[in-house]
């Protein structure tokens, strides 16, 4: 649980892993500490809807070991695999890209050493419902064939706080949701595919959580 720091407006807290929090910023660093321990496998995901966020990672001396702008959905920024080179004092630093002011969501998560994230993607098919562990905090992977002008609805499912991308032929996005579907679940509706291809549906969790999932595919006639 994390332990809040009531005093000046940079320091806000310790962390621990598993700690998720949310806090706001007047457009200025917010910073939190968390101890690790040499070899320790971590995630941080930093994400807002006010802003365009930045994550930096400090070891104890001062120095940036790691850092992210944009690896996570819709601006957020995501560590999604980094392996601690000491047992120290570490200080993650949330910040604003552009300065401006908004509420954020942290998450500070042990990585699954068995976790790979060059899996390559499973194929799937119009029509098929899959099911799964989400045990990877970067996602799972799947692909299909896509024709221009085809119409698809990708729904993602799960006992966590779900979080859907589709990927294009080039590999850069071109859809993405959040709480499109009943709840926290996500919903891509009535997507039209822009060419023929090879796509590629990232499913993942919004909070490196893990959990059952379950995954549709479907063209609409």
């Amino acid at each position: 649980m994390a332990n809040v720091i009531s005093g000046g407006p940079a320091e806000r807290g310790d962390l621990n892993y598993g700690d998720t929090v949310t806090d706001s910023t007047a457009g200025s660093d917010r910073v939190w500490r968390f101890q690790g321990t040499a070899g320790d496998l971590i995630g941080i995901d930093l994400h807002s809807d006010d802003f365009d966020t930045y994550l930096l990672l400090y070891d104890s001396s001062g120095q940036v070991i790691e850092q992210d702008d944009d690896s996570g959905p819709n601006l957020s920024s995501l560590i999604a695999r980094f392996e601690l080179p000491a047992s120290d004092s570490y200080a993650i630093t949330a910040r604003s890209r552009g300065g401006e002011p908004g509420e954020y969501t942290l998450s500070l998560y042990r990585v699954d050493p068995g976790a790979d994230p060059s899996d390559a993607p499973t194929p799937i098919e119009y029509g098929a419902i899959v099911e799964g562990e989400m045990t990877n905090v970067t996602g799972v992977g799947y692909t299909f064939k896509g024709v221009a002008n085809e119409v698809v609805t990708i729904d993602l499912q799960g006992d966590f706080d779900t979080y859907l991308t589709l990927l294009g032929t080039d590999g850069d996005e071109i859809a993405s949701d959040d709480d499109g579907g009943t709840g926290s679940n996500s919903l891509i509706s009535l997507f039209t595919l822009p060419e023929n291809g090879d796509y590629t549906i990232i499913a993942r969790a919004l909070e490196g959580e893990t959990g059952s999932y379950r995954l549709s595919l479907y063209r609409d006639q």
